[in-house]
């Protein structure tokens, strides 16, 4: 055998060493794609629950949800911004939700139960109230897109309120 076989046989070789570590490259590059992308999704959705969890924790805050959700017009100012102050937590997270869906981070089906159980918010009186009035200062995009999504795509979706019986308000009781 001469050098240049020798050398040849080399070339090979290293070409096939090159091919297997970009294989395997690509490999880790997908793996680590999945697990950022399952990160996010559990993150979204323990963030969620945190909000949920921390407006039903404290019986006041939850009945300013409850009141809010109801007619947030007729409520005094201090506990307009308590239920300011949850609603924006929620529209937080769902900002959170739309963007990493947008970058590719979280699947489409958890971005639409975000976005379903927002709508479900915004659509009581209270939370509609509250929308027209606070997404003067929502961004361009977020404001847009929950009023195209209320008006169009969840229309006829049925709110909170008119879903589970402890979102409502007893009138007799205030409770």
């Amino acid at each position: 055998m001469n050098w240049d076989a020798i050398g040849a046989i080399g070339e090979v070789v290293g070409a096939g060493a090159v091919v297997l570590t970009l294989v395997y490259l690509a490999m880790q590059v997908r793996q680590n794609t999945l697990q950022v992308r399952s990160d996010n999704e559990q993150q979204a959705i323990d963030g969620y629950f945190a909000l949920i969890i921390g407006a039903t924790k404290d019986p006041h805050i939850s009945q300013i949800l409850r009141e809010g959700l109801h007619d947030f017009q007729g409520m005094p100012r201090q506990a307009q911004m308590q239920f300011h102050s949850v609603m924006m937590g929620f529209i937080q997270g769902f900002t959170k939700v739309y963007h990493l869906n947008r970058r590719g981070f979280i699947p489409d089906d958890v971005y639409h139960r975000a976005e379903r159980d927002l709508m479900r918010y915004l659509k009581t009186p209270g939370g509609g109230q509250w929308w027209n009035a606070a997404k003067v200062g929502a961004p361009d995009f977020l404001r847009d897109r929950i009023d195209v999504v209320m008006n169009e795509l969840y229309k006829h979706e049925k709110s909170w309120t008119e879903l589970i019986d402890f979102y409502r308000v007893d009138e007799k009781k205030n409770n």
